[in-house]
């Protein structure tokens, strides 16, 4: 396990896979990276593979050219607000706050489908039940039209990870995550069934750089 920015730098040089919790993190990294090879005497080198992790993501999305359809944080909303509005025609609820609701709702349905919680119809009260049947058109929509939300990017570049269709290195450090979401979690898991190994780290001390810091800090990881 790396223990200092250093031994990240090295591993990055010889190609380990680094995705950090955050674009800033990545940033400071990429720079320090830099800053790390003109130290070594280099005058020329690769660009490593650090990213943020939203970024990675991203990134694999083009690779395998699903980029067209995926959903922006605009087009849910409306879909969103869509379908609570035809649901809901004719009916005491078409007095909701539409805009507000089909916010609250998308929230739930990222987070429902980030863990992979199903419910239960037979425990849920009346609101709960509206919101299950505006879920399940959305869902239908976006099967229909072959269109998926953020909360699928990471199930959707895990399972092309298993299958081949991405390619990770030999090994993978994610580097400033306080806990693991269950899509990081997942990958964790994939890498390490596709033989390679996988190492968190918090890394606090580099949650806190200055701005003006332009060398890289040998602070120890905690």
């Amino acid at each position: 396990m790396p223990g200092t920015q250093e031994q990240i730098y090295s591993a990055a040089a010889d190609g380990v896979l680094v995705l950090t919790a955050n674009r800033r993190l990545f940033r400071h990294l990429r720079e320090g990276f830099d800053c790390w090879m003109q130290e070594q005497g280099r005058q020329a080198w690769s660009t490593p593979q650090i990213y943020s992790y939203e970024g990675w993501l991203s990134m694999c999305l083009n690779e395998l050219g699903l980029m067209a359809q995926l959903l922006s944080s605009s087009q849910e909303q409306c879909l969103w607000e869509e379908l609570i509005r035809k649901s809901s025609r004719g009916t005491s609820a078409e007095l909701l706050q539409l805009s507000q609701t089909a916010e609250r709702s998308l929230q739930a349905h990222h987070l429902l489908s980030e863990y992979g919680v199903t419910l239960d119809p037979s425990g849920l009260t009346e609101d709960q039940l509206a919101f299950s049947r505006w879920r399940q058109s959305y869902l239908d929509y976006c099967d229909r039209h072959q269109l998926f939300d953020k909360s699928s990017v990471a199930q959707k570049v895990c399972e092309a990870v298993a299958n081949s269709e991405i390619e990770l290195p030999g090994q993978l450090y994610l580097i400033g995550f306080d806990q693991l979401s269950p899509g990081l979690k997942q990958l964790q898991q994939v890498a390490e069934d596709s033989g390679a190994l996988a190492w968190k780290s918090r890394f606090a001390q580099l949650l806190r750089v200055r701005s003006d810091v332009s060398r890289p800090s040998t602070a120890t990881m905690k």
